[in-house]
């Protein structure tokens, strides 16, 4: 699957989405879709109400096209910035139970069946590997990001196989994960332990000057008063709508959201 991924990408083949890069995890989706799957007449027909299955071709196969399948839940958030409040929307998507979904018949891909199920066979078992191995990366998680391209950093162990010693650092995915080097010109793998040390130096110096520290808070204090003054009527419509969502949501035991 990812030398597929690899392979389309330097070969300059765009995804049908129309972006640039393929994806494992649209590949895996593509898989798993029972729209290139090919069935037959009577399993189509399991899966349809008695007026579909009369308008269908029974010397025929048939992908499977499921409607109504995710959930997806809009709304305005607020987003704090040096120029103020920013209102942009968000969506939430999530599985609805396989009971509700809707099958629709579509005509055949082309695509031998078993290769279909051979793919699904050889991708069953896959699990995303930590890259972390036995070591805490304390600047993981989004908090370090490329110069050049706004990328989140990732984690990247290195075994030399000289001395048998292992090496630690944080790098830009992008080259990694498209396959092409000129997605981001960072191509520095970055000592993960200087690069902790560095930051730590200048954390520690902040925290031994409480003063710049309440200066920076009392900044980050006036531009939420500026953002709460921009605009109150989207303020009070997204209080609105939050207080909806709270009413609406059923009491959970246990945990925080």
């Amino acid at each position: 699957m990812n030398a597929t991924r690899l392979a389309f990408n330097r070969e300059g083949v765009r995804p049908p989405s129309g972006g640039r890069f393929w994806s494992p995890k649209y590949i895996r989706e593509a898989i798993k879709d029972d729209v290139y799957r090919s069935h037959s007449y009577e399993e189509v027909a399991a899966l349809v109400s008695q007026e579909v299955a009369a308008r269908l071709d029974p010397k025929k196969r048939y992908g499977v096209w499921w409607f109504n399948r995710r959930r997806y839940v809009s709304k305005q958030v607020s987003v704090n910035s040096p120029e103020g409040r920013n209102y942009r929307r968000t969506t939430k998507v999530s599985d609805k139970p396989r009971s509700e979904w809707i099958a629709v018949p579509v005509p055949e891909s082309g695509i031998p069946r078993e290769w279909v199920d051979a793919a699904r066979e050889a991708i069953k078992d896959n699990q995303r590997q930590s890259a972390s191995g036995d070591r805490f990366w304390e600047l993981s998680g989004g908090v370090l990001y490329c110069a050049e391209c706004g990328c989140r950093m990732t984690v990247h162990p290195s075994l030399d196989s000289r001395n048998g010693r292992r090496y630690c650092y944080y790098r830009c995915p992008k080259r990694g994960r498209h396959g092409v080097q000129k997605v981001c010109a960072n191509g520095k793998h970055h000592r993960a332990a200087e690069a902790e040390a560095a930051v730590w130096d200048l954390i520690s110096k902040l925290l031994k000057h409480p003063e710049r520290l309440r200066r920076g808070l009392e900044e980050m204090i006036e531009q939420e008063r500026a953002g709460m003054r921009g605009n109150p009527d989207e303020e009070a419509a997204s209080w609105l709508e939050k207080l909806s969502e709270v009413e609406q949501d059923p009491p959970q035991s246990g945990g925080v959201r």
